[in-house]
């Protein structure tokens, strides 16, 4: 699913974020990150939109911190853009809908 050069844009609103994460290894990395500190991740898909070359899906992240045991739900969104192939070359997260779906082009 991913090109061998992907980038992974955290949301701007992250103060702790490395722009972008290169590469497949640099996704595996981000996720890793998470992994690290949450516990019991379940994403549900709530929205989908086609934008031709990419894809907008608007999420809702639940998980448990590893530490203190609290339970988070982030509502975000996650714009996919692809090559012709069908394989994922920039991820990009937002926690705004209204910036999210002006990235798509599907706000003005």
């Amino acid at each position: 699913m991913l090109h061998p050069e992907i980038e992974w844009h955290t949301p701007d609103e992250d103060m702790q974020a490395i722009e972008p994460y290169q590469g497949i290894d640099g996704v595996q990395r981000f996720f890793g990150l998470w992994e690290n500190e949450m516990e019991e991740t379940e994403i549900e898909v709530e929205e989908m939109f086609d934008g031709g070359d990419c894809v907008l899906a608007f999420t809702t992240t639940r998980a448990t911190g590893k530490v203190s045991g609290l339970r988070v739900e982030i509502h975000d969104a996650w714009l996919v853009t692809h090559d012709d192939h069908g394989l994922a070359t920039t991820m990009r997260n937002f926690l705004d809908r209204d910036n999210a779906l002006a990235a798509a082009g599907l706000r003005g």
